[in-house]
């Protein structure tokens, strides 16, 4: 008896199902915050927590992007967000 089915299932952090919890919520429903949790955890969150960078520095995804995404100019954009949010709540 062959019941069952094989697929591939492509996942990734990238993709708007992903972090999509019960009751359809999800945190991170556009592409921004997510590109943003991507790379701060990459960069920030886990040297915090571990004391170690998930980033060796060595530059291969910008060289080798197929969307021509440079990590160092992404970053500059997360942190002028991050400064503005700062700022706005400030000054509320």
């Amino acid at each position: 008896m062959k019941d069952g089915e094989r697929f591939r299932c492509w996942d990734s952090c990238m993709f708007s199902a992903y972090t999509e919890m019960a009751g359809n919520h999800n945190p991170r429903p556009t592409k921004m915050p997510r590109v943003r949790q991507r790379f701060m955890h990459k960069l920030c969150f886990f040297e915090d927590r571990y004391g170690k960078m998930l980033c060796v520095g060595c530059g291969r995804c910008v060289e080798k992007c197929p969307v021509a995404l440079d990590i160092t100019m992404l970053i500059d954009d997360i942190q002028a967000v991050d400064l503005g949010q700062a700022l706005a709540t400030e000054g509320a």
